[in-house]
């Protein structure tokens, strides 16, 4: 493991929903920088619960901009990094989708009805980047997308079958096929628009489940016939902190991210 020394802590902020305050939490960015000696302050002004259109209708699209420069009122170029994580709420709570759903005969039908409610969840999201990306041109945004939930009878008859508005059932693979449709529609739509030095993606579905030792999985590489570990989860769709599905994601975000951002001008190897 390489060590990391820095000329000042870089400072990590943490915007968006559940993933950032209850699991895996934005403690989890801050331990696995602790872990491997890159110098950074990690804080978070993540809301469980919110979803990306909910935050671009407040303060014309200024949310995130704002946010930001009340969390490091010392940075006037903004936070060195974003931890975006929003986008999963919007679908649970898009009244459209489910109407659509309803009238689904088809996987395909379902399909497009995702389609649809990812293209409206992208643009709020974009109304927030493309601001503040105009008043912090120096800041860089990971958004990292979600991991595969829990899939247990509960979860599905209650949070997690939001995500696919109940219409999967019992399900797994029809979950979590549409879960990976999200993250092609969604993650991967911003990234064909905003890829680049300073705004990069990561892809966890299949994390925990490498984790808990599900055959087959890897990183980015889900098994689509089951969840994630129920045991290492909490409300259905969050890793708990601390669990080995957190940490795995947090050495997701170091190996695939973080020890990258080794820039001669603030790090020195």
């Amino acid at each position: 493991m390489a060590n990391y020394a820095m000329a000042a802590n870089k400072t990590v902020f943490v915007f968006g929903d559940s993933w950032g305050d209850t699991g895996p939490t934005y403690r989890m960015v801050q331990d696995t920088l602790d872990q491997h000696g890159f110098a950074a302050v990690v804080k978070s002004a993540a809301v469980g619960g919110t979803s990306a259109c909910q935050w671009a209708g407040q303060k014309n699209g200024m949310q995130l901009v704002d946010k930001a420069r009340s969390t490091f009122p010392e940075s006037s170029d903004g936070p060195d990094y974003v931890w975006y994580t929003l986008g999963g709420n919007d679908i649970a709570y898009d009244k459209a989708y489910s109407k659509c759903a309803k009238s689904a005969k088809v996987f395909d039908d379902m399909v497009q009805c995702l389609k649809a409610a990812s293209s409206r969840a992208m643009k709020c999201t974009e109304t927030m980047l493309d601001i503040y990306f105009k008043a912090f041109p120096k800041s860089r945004v990971l958004q990292s997308g979600y991991d595969l939930p829990c899939q247990n009878l509960w979860c599905q008859a209650t949070i997690t079958g939001l995500y696919d508005a109940h219409w999967c059932g019992v399900n797994h693979t029809c979950l979590n096929t549409l879960m990976e449709k999200f993250h092609e529609f969604y993650i991967g739509g911003l990234n064909q628009k905003y890829a680049g030095n300073h705004y990069s993606v990561l892809n966890l579905l299949g994390t925990s489940q490498k984790a808990g030792g599900v055959a087959g999985a890897d990183i980015g590489k889900p098994v689509l016939s089951q969840g994630s570990p129920c045991q290492w989860t909490t409300l259905c769709v969050h890793p708990k902190y601390k669990s080995p599905s957190a940490d795995l994601i947090g050495e997701v975000f170091w190996n695939q991210y973080f020890s990258k951002q080794t820039q001669s001008s603030s790090l020195v190897v």
